[in-house]
């Protein structure tokens, strides 16, 4: 009976209650998404960026053209010269690859990488409420991360200082198939729920790699996070940004995202 109470205030611990709308688990989900991309039909333009952050310069860079439903599945569109006429389709079931010499489309994996920590599944899932539930929630104060602001300076943008900061942490889980990491930690501003940071994890349970969000910035669809930056434990001194350039409303037939329609999308 005692190991029960235990687990019972453990769950009332990490669970916020649920009285309130602002408490819902899919809610809060909701709000955070809302800084990443604040509609869900939608054409997105982003770009990819190399850094040295040793050197505090630019290196390699890429463009995608993103085009996302409400039912979490997208479309990129590679841009460069040099991937001109590539594309994925991303849905519930797999995620499909084509290039221009190729008669079918090729099936691969999310976690596949586009640009340096970048991969396909960070470009096309840029919301995260249709592919994970939210298992838990923690209280935490943040600490310093000075090389942000060096970051910031390179970016031309800014990160949030979070050195004594109420945040809250949140416990991701995976509801789909295709979803890029079986679980990611996300901490958001307790207040206003913006997200900071977030740990991607692998099957195994080892992170891969940790993204570091920049403030919210105004738009015409309100508050948004434009730039994420993604550094693994790997790779010292190097990190790629993740930047969302524009975002516009725009809808597609639900046909438009299957393996016979995603190349007749046009860009």
């Amino acid at each position: 009976m005692i190991n029960f109470v235990r687990i019972v205030l453990l769950i009332a611990v990490m669970i916020p209650a649920a009285g309130s709308a602002e408490d819902d688990p899919a809610t809060i989900l909701e709000r955070v998404d809302r800084y990443r991309l604040p509609l869900l039909n939608v054409e997105a333009g982003v770009v990819l960026d190399q850094l040295n952050l040793r050197e505090g310069v630019k290196g390699k860079s890429s463009a995608y053209r993103v085009f996302l439903n409400e039912y979490g599945d997208s479309v990129v569109i590679m841009l460069n010269t040099s991937e001109r006429g590539r594309r994925v389709l991303m849905t519930d079931d797999a995620v499909w690859l084509k290039i221009p010499t190729a008669n079918r489309p090729i099936r691969i994996t999310p976690l596949q990488r586009l640009l340096g920590q970048a991969n396909y599944g960070d470009v096309g899932r840029i919301s995260w409420h249709q592919s994970y539930a939210l298992a838990g929630t923690e209280r935490e104060t943040g600490m310093a991360v000075p090389f942000l602001e060096d970051v910031g300076r390179i970016l031309g943008t800014r990160f949030p200082r979070l050195e004594g900061r109420p945040l809250r942490k949140l416990e991701l889980r995976a509801i789909k198939a295709t979803a890029t990491y079986p679980k990611i930690l996300v901490w958001v501003n307790e207040d206003d729920l913006a997200p900071v940071r977030a740990d991607y994890f692998l099957t195994s349970g080892k992170r891969l790699k940790t993204g570091w969000f920049s403030i919210p910035e105004d738009s015409e669809q309100g508050k948004i996070v434009r730039s994420v930056l993604f550094l693994d434990d790997k790779s010292e001194g190097a990190g790629t940004v993740m930047t969302t350039t524009s975002a516009k409303a725009r809808t597609f037939a639900r046909k438009a995202f299957t393996v016979r329609g995603f190349t007749k999308i046009s860009d």
